[in-house]
């Protein structure tokens, strides 16, 4: 075995522990993620800090595992205010405002039924006092965008900036960032995560200076590295981050 592969199968025993201590069905869990078996759809994985989340697939599974198991998120301080872009079902909405139990979330899904997952995992959770669900997509300006709307595309994979079909697509009402923190209700945003299928571009690179200052801590998962589909890159989007006067950390 390379020292590549060692390196995965030491991090994948890790993640496997993290499932044992997080959740009671670590067994199923484990086999289903890594495609040894099938689990039923829809399928309720439970946490032993007693909340749950419904999923729907196996790519839904895979959020689950990352947000959970893989620590795809880091937990740097007790946040109060936190705006989830790209919330999804909820995975990190719910990890975040467990973790941070008097935070305030405001959870940003565009996806109509998308959306509904999002919300049923945040009332099942009974966290509807401290996590507002809003269905808008993230943008540098109010407007309208038109999303993949094909049916074989993974819930969390829905784009609005590849080129699409007409028959394929859905509109979806865009909101500026402004917009978003005006809505959330928030002085300041204690941590904005940005999970959007490329649109990050355009939230990061367009939106005005002084709204991006409003936000404390901003963590963005980057999509199209070295893709000609994407006329920019990360490399773009950390440019103007430390112009503004953030500080660049990696995971």
């Amino acid at each position: 075995m390379d020292i590549t592969g060692l390196i995965r199968k030491l991090l994948r025993s890790r993640e496997v522990i993290r499932c044992g201590l997080g959740t009671r069905q670590w067994r199923e869990l484990t086999l289903a993620y890594l495609r040894f078996r099938k689990l039923q759809f829809p399928y309720v994985v439970g946490f032993r800090d007693a909340t749950s989340l419904c999923i729907a697939d196996h790519s839904e599974l895979t959020t689950v595992w990352h947000v959970y198991f893989g620590l795809e998120y880091t937990l740097r301080r007790q946040y109060q205010t936190i705006i989830d872009v790209g919330a999804h079902i909820g995975a990190f909405s719910v990890w975040i405002a467990t973790k941070c139990p008097s935070a305030k979330v405001l959870a940003i899904e565009p996806f109509p039924s998308t959306f509904v997952q999002l919300q049923a995992n945040i009332d099942r959770n009974t966290l509807t006092n401290r996590v507002k669900c809003v269905s808008f997509a993230a943008s540098s300006t109010d407007g309208v965008l038109q999303f993949d709307s094909s049916p074989e595309i993974h819930s969390y994979s829905r784009s609005s900036v590849l080129t699409i079909q007409p028959f394929q697509s859905i509109d979806i009402e865009a909101r500026s960032l402004q917009h978003l923190l005006e809505t959330s209700g928030f002085d300041r945003v204690d941590l904005l995560k940005i999970d959007i299928e490329g649109d990050e571009y355009d939230l990061l690179l367009n939106s005005k200076v002084e709204v991006l200052r409003r936000c404390r801590e901003i963590v963005v998962e980057y999509h199209g590295l070295n893709d000609a589909r994407f006329p920019q890159q990360p490399a773009d989007i950390m440019k103007r981050m430390l112009e503004i006067g953030y500080e660049m950390q990696t995971p």
